[in-house]
């Protein structure tokens, strides 16, 4: 697909934060770059993951990241390795089925912390159970028989199952895949000086970008640039979807832009029960556990995340009108648990996520596109599970362009880098308080 190039100068400047985009001729004399094989755009999971797989494959590959390791998308949420229990759509589940057995090793290795080994799916009666079981089956998805847990039995869970579905810690995770990569990350201030040459039927192509950090800058020429952002590459996924959209009508604009909401609730292990689960009829609640010494910890989401106008839409969405239907579920999950709420911690964040709908996976199986040039490639943002699918599949588009070179890290690049730090999960660095100041600060009853 071929784009124009007001287009391409349009989403490069609103994704790299770029303020000189130059366009020459393929025989202009521009300064001198020093090349490399592969650059990498966006640090989080997906990006992380292409870094390992190609530097594992003898790519001279360097990364760059604007804020933290994984403090986009990747530690905003549960860090939940789907297996495609949740969804109803074949295409999709097929696909995170695949990507789970390339977690199985990881998981299996004891390299990174596993919060939680299998998920309990509760249902408020057996025929939603057995409706969701009937696509299980046909998909072949594995489950096992479960009792309701005695700290359920007093709610409006009556039936449930165990899915082999774990919860990562996302600081571990990050940690994990960017050990042994640190001298090819730096964290950026910009991205800068982009040459685009048009190279006619075949489609323009950068020849050429400076890297900017607080320690200086290096004017690089990359064989191929990855573009494996989240919510930040959101113009770039614009850019695509509206293309898209006028050659073929029927795809509209695939990728969206949503606010997400999580609600932290902290407790002694004795006063909070350990509860890591999907129930789908009891208010779309997902909850996610983690347990710090003698305190554990709920991270509460549900099936709404609203889609956004632009990034600058979130202020309407707030937690005041996600929590109430929130809290309500909680008090049917586990009645005895929420009566006395003044024992417990609380707080929310609100973050920002780009992916597609579910509806949209038939579309474009691969969520790879080349953006109309020549050495440019742009991956949807997506599942967290299917991160080292899709990054596998990024190296392979690499490799079939062109051979690793097995060249060192630049030294010019050593010199100006500057080390990105790795995320901890967001729910450590949201301020909790006692159950009064949160009813009085989001307008809840008692």
């Amino acid at each position: 697909m071929l784009f124009s190039r007001r287009q391409i100068i349009k989403a490069l400047a609103a994704t790299l934060g770029c303020s000189t985009i130059r366009v020459a001729s393929a025989a202009s004399g521009a300064a001198p770059a020093i090349p490399i094989d592969v650059l990498v755009v966006g640090c989080g999971v997906l990006g992380m993951c292409a870094v390992r797989e190609l530097a594992s494959a003898g790519y001279q590959v360097l990364g760059v990241e604007r804020g933290t390791i994984g403090g986009g998308q990747t530690c905003h949420s549960h860090v939940y390795i789907h297996r495609g229990h949740i969804y109803e759509t074949a295409p999709l589940i097929e696909r995170l089925s695949d990507s789970d057995a390339l977690w199985r090793p990881l998981i299996e290795s004891g390299r990174i912390e596993i919060e939680s080994r299998r998920s309990f799916f509760g249902f408020a009666d057996a025929p939603a159970m057995q409706r969701r079981l009937e696509i299980w089956r046909k998909m072949k998805l594995p489950f096992s028989e479960a009792t309701v847990p005695a700290t359920l039995a007093h709610g409006v869970v009556k039936v449930g199952v165990w899915t082999p579905e774990a919860t990562l810690n996302g600081g571990s995770l990050m940690r994990y895949l960017s050990r042994g990569l640190e001298a090819r990350l730096t964290k950026v201030s910009g991205i800068d000086d982009i040459e685009l040459v048009d190279g006619g039927s075949a489609g323009w192509r950068i020849s050429s970008l400076s890297i900017l950090t607080e320690r200086g800058k290096v004017h690089v020429s990359p064989k191929m640039i990855l573009f494996a952002g989240g919510a930040g590459n959101i113009h770039l996924a614009r850019t695509v979807a509206e293309a898209q959209r006028d050659a073929d009508p029927r795809l509209g604009s695939c990728q969206t832009l949503r606010m997400s909401h999580m609600l932290i609730i902290s407790g002694s292990a004795a006063s909070l029960p350990r509860v890591s689960g999907v129930f789908p009829d009891i208010g779309g609640l997902f909850i996610g556990v983690r347990d710090e010494g003698a305190q554990r910890v709920w991270l509460v989401s549900d099936d709404r995340s609203p889609r956004l106008r632009d990034e600058f839409d979130s202020g309407r969405l707030d937690a005041r009108w996600w929590l109430p239907r929130v809290i309500d579920s909680l008090k049917k999950l586990s009645p005895q648990w929420f009566r006395s709420p003044n024992g417990l911690r609380w707080g929310t964040y609100e973050a920002t996520k780009a992916e597609p709908s579910a509806k949209h996976w038939a579309d474009r199986r691969d969520r790879i596109e080349d953006f109309g040039l020549q050495n440019a490639v742009f991956a949807w943002p997506t599942k967290l599970t299917l991160a080292p699918k899709v990054a596998r599949e990024l190296k392979e588009r690499v490799s079939s362009r062109f051979p690793s070179s097995d060249r060192p890290i630049p030294p010019e690049f050593a010199a100006i880098r500057v080390q990105p730090r790795v995320a901890e999960e967001l729910w450590r660095q949201t301020q909790l308080v006692s159950w009064s100041k949160f009813r009085k600060r989001y307008g809840l009853g008692a």
